[in-house]
């Protein structure tokens, strides 16, 4: 599962941090996936229904947690491509290794990636992780 990991600072926008610290990571995420790069409305109370389309998102009581604090407000969702990408990369490392053990063909069709792009990130990760210093 992708995680929004505090310690990434550089990477993760700071309006996102506090965003999870309102509505949860995993509400955040599903923003992120739904809105990332836009600016979204958020509703007033008494427009925060269960159809609204942000509570289709996230839900409707995450949402009036939302409402609560920019309620008729408009916010911008950021994109955190990098961060997600990031994150993808460390679980496609982690299905290799053991106890996963997947392969690198069933990598490539679980994450919609060419069986080359799965080798350059394994290539890349684990030497990174794995290199020791020379000094």
């Amino acid at each position: 599962m992708t995680r929004i990991n505090p310690s990434t600072l550089t990477i993760t926008p700071v309006n996102l941090l506090e965003i999870v610290e309102i509505i949860g990571e995993a509400a955040a995420l599903a923003m992120v996936k739904r809105y990332g790069g836009q600016r979204i409305r958020i509703p007033a109370l008494s427009n925060a229904t269960d159809d609204h389309p942000l509570a289709e998102c996230i839900g409707l009581d995450t949402l009036r947690k939302l409402v609560g604090l920019d309620g008729g407000r408009w916010m911008y969702v950021p994109k955190c491509q990098r961060s997600l990408l990031d994150a993808r990369d460390r679980e496609i490392v982690t299905l290799y290794g053991p106890p996963h053990d997947v392969s690198v063909n069933e990598l490539a069709e679980r994450y919609n990636l060419s069986y080359r792009r799965i080798e350059q990130i394994l290539a890349t990760t684990v030497m990174d992780d794995k290199q020791e210093s020379l000094f």
